[in-house]
């Protein structure tokens, strides 16, 4: 009887990888050995989200140094899309105005605030922030205790 054949590299990334099995020649990314402070070109309302953020998913391992910039670009969309929002409340919420041709039409911050809001889950899902994404990432927090858990410890 022969053994399996070892799938070459190449195409375990097309395919992905099923069985979840660690890839030989792959070294995992480099984890900080401190926490990362915020680039300098982020908005000061996206260094605060950072500094909320960046410290959890630190502890959950899922900030690399890879991953300094989608981070920072994760914040900087979180940022656009709170100022779009305060701006747009202080417009007393008003979502439409009149354009040159005297017609009404949404407010420009509609789509500023629509598009930073899209821009902040596609990054945000990739650190596993949002429910669906975290069972991807596998953040999803501790699993319920069952009668067996430990056994096999």
């Amino acid at each position: 009887m022969r053994g399996r054949k070892p799938v070459p590299m190449h195409l375990k990334l097309v395919r992905g990888n099923p069985g979840k099995r660690s890839i030989r020649g792959q070294p995992e990314p480099q984890r900080p050995k401190q926490l990362p402070d915020p680039p300098d070109y982020l908005l000061p309302e996206a260094k605060a989200e950072w500094r909320r953020i960046a410290p959890e998913l630190s502890r959950l391992g899922l900030l690399t140094l890879l991953d300094i910039h989608p981070l920072a670009a994760y914040c900087e969309s979180w940022a656009r899309w709170v100022l779009a929002e305060r701006l747009l409340a202080a417009t007393g919420g008003k979502l439409t105005v009149m354009s040159a041709r005297g017609s009404e039409m949404p407010h420009p911050l509609l789509r500023i605030a629509d598009n930073a809001a899209a821009d902040m889950i596609k990054f945000g899902s990739e650190f596993g922030l949002t429910p669906a994404s975290r069972v991807r990432v596998g953040g999803g927090g501790d699993a319920p205790s069952g009668k067996f858990d430990g056994l096999l410890a």
